[in-house]
């Protein structure tokens, strides 16, 4: 009997004890079911706040890409007039050139300006001159090179590059030396990249 009434008592305080668990348990699940006001806000001001970052973070790596696609293709046309010397292709009067190149008619740094360059050839008349560059008599090979209108060329850059065939010749602004043609984004001006041609014209890119 005195076993039974031990079990019957131990029943007892499980249940009552167990009640407070439940009930414990109970006010728990309820406070968690929902957010106050501030909570709420202070969530909503964090999603602002991370949402407006990569906005930003966006735009800049799209400025970013644009810049080194220019660069590429900057890269590209240099090649192309390099090539173009040592292959002394014929200019228009069947004869081959006396130096290609590439000239920069504008930096893009004015408002809403957009920067942009040629690619060239000096037709030849008798004999070339020792000196190579642009002038009033050189003629564009195709159109013009549009930049993008996020990047400009920064204003200490060369604009002229030139190379005289048949080994070839580099002159740089109608000298001899080396030269960097620096692509910048607008939006962030210390955000470049260059494109340098030197004295036996390797062309690499560099670093601002």
């Amino acid at each position: 009997m005195s076993f039974f009434i031990s079990k019957i008592s131990n029943l007892k305080f499980l249940i009552s004890n167990g009640g407070g668990l439940l009930r414990k348990l109970f006010n728990f699940k309820r406070k968690i079911e929902g957010f106050t006001l501030v909570e709420m806000l202070v969530v909503l001001g964090v999603t602002a706040m991370l949402s407006s970052i990569f906005v930003v973070q966006s735009s800049m790596l799209r400025d970013q890409v644009a810049l080194f696609k220019e660069e590429a293709r900057l890269i590209q046309n240099i090649y192309r007039a390099k090539t173009d010397s040592i292959q002394v292709l014929a200019a228009d009067n069947g004869e081959a050139a006396c130096g290609y190149g590439i000239y920069i008619t504008d930096r893009g740094l004015a408002d809403g300006a957009s920067a942009k360059y040629d690619l060239y050839y000096n037709e030849k008349s008798g004999d070339c001159p020792e000196t190579v560059s642009h002038d009033s008599s050189s003629k564009i090979k195709g159109s013009s090179y549009i930049l993008d209108s996020r990047v400009k060329i920064r204003s200490d850059s060369v604009v002229d590059i030139t190379f005289k065939p048949p080994y070839p010749e580099v002159f740089i602004d109608g000298g001899k030396g080396d030269g960097v043609i620096y692509l910048c984004l607008k939006s962030q001006e210390d955000f470049c990249r260059g494109v340098r041609v030197n004295l036996v014209g390797q062309i690499t890119s560099v670093k601002n």
